[in-house]
């Protein structure tokens, strides 16, 4: 049985749902922002018998012995019932957070593309920029700071080359109004005086990295999906392609080295990863420069665009094909 944890208005879900059932692949998704308002968990332990754990979502149990696999997507924060007071719903919500991630460490099953305590440490953006060159892998000159001098005396080193990025993810609920799913963007001139407000939240700032192609390289156990990006194509996207122009931008299949492929490969596996997407940047001169790993990037709209068959892939890991042997797809 495979557990999808995610969201209900998941889109990657939607689309891998068709091939599941093609292959007859038993499922069952929920989604654990149900949780604890409108679904209920049951965990026993001791008196001599082996753990009992039980699931109670969508007015369906589901006991997870016989799960042997879960699909860790984007599963929504647990939610407390609307009739519990305003002033105890934050340690609800804790609380809650707490029995999930107690639960899903009691699981004995394949995980992908970890569970949440991995994906979580992997997440870690500092981290990543130590890791990559231990794989071979360039980064471009980076500072993560709240000091305002410091931003300053980098953006003049960078000679004003220079973009800034958000340290991690942040959820639309708990943002302020523009933050969240801000793409990366270039401190021009004209902005240097607003780095004064840095003072209050730290950023990661890092020298312009100059494009020939952006890269999002899709690692599927040891399967690689290279997809180009012409992100230079169109202004909106020139400096980062998540603004989208999918009129100019186009995304392609991408000849990636056999060793660069190698290297997102054993990255990902450095992590205890089972997947992740890698974004890459093709400088003109021909070097390929490490920006971050997600390990829950999105691969679908890579899938619609380029025909590589990543859906297939995930669903091959979840139903227990090896993971260890290097494919460049």
């Amino acid at each position: 049985m495979l557990l999808i944890l995610s969201r209900k208005d998941d889109e990657h879900v939607h689309f891998l749902l068709p091939v599941l059932r093609r292959r007859a692949v038993e499922h069952r998704w929920i989604d654990t922002g149900d949780f604890p308002a409108r679904a209920a968990i049951s965990v026993h332990f001791g008196g001599g018998a082996a753990p009992r754990r039980r699931l109670h979502f969508d007015g369906a149990p589901l006991e997870l012995d016989r799960v042997d696999a879960v699909w860790f997507r984007y599963p929504l924060n647990p939610a407390p019932d609307e009739r519990v007071d305003a002033g105890a719903r934050p340690g609800v919500t804790q609380l809650s957070r707490a029995v999930l991630l107690g639960l899903s460490d009691t699981l004995d099953a394949r995980w992908l593309p970890a569970t949440p305590r991995v994906v979580a440490a992997a997440q870690n953006k500092l981290q990543q920029l130590t890791v990559a060159p231990r794989f071979g892998f360039t980064v471009p000159r980076t500072l993560v700071t709240n000091d305002p001098g410091e931003a300053l005396a980098f953006w003049e080193a960078c000679e004003g080359r220079m973009v800034a990025k958000l340290v991690s993810r942040l959820d639309a609920a708990h943002a302020p109004a523009g933050w969240s799913g801000m793409a990366t963007h270039v401190v021009r001139r004209r902005d240097v005086a607003n780095l004064a407000g840095l003072r209050y939240a730290p950023m990661i700032l890092q020298e312009y990295v100059p494009k020939r192609l952006e890269l999002r390289v899709t690692v599927v156990g040891g399967r690689v999906f290279p997809c180009g990006i012409d992100s230079q194509a169109s202004r909106a996207t020139r400096h980062d392609w998540r603004h989208h122009d999918a009129d100019r931008a186009g995304l392609a299949p991408h000849a990636l080295p056999d060793d660069v492929a190698a290297r997102c490969v054993r990255l990902v596996a450095a992590y205890g990863l089972r997947y992740g997407a890698v974004d890459l940047v093709l400088t003109p001169a021909g070097d390929h420069v490490f920006l971050e790993l997600n390990p829950m990037g999105e691969w679908a709209f890579v899938q619609t665009e380029t025909g590589m068959p990543i859906a297939d892939a995930v669903v091959d890991l979840l139903a227990g094909a090896p993971d260890d042997a290097f494919v460049h797809a």
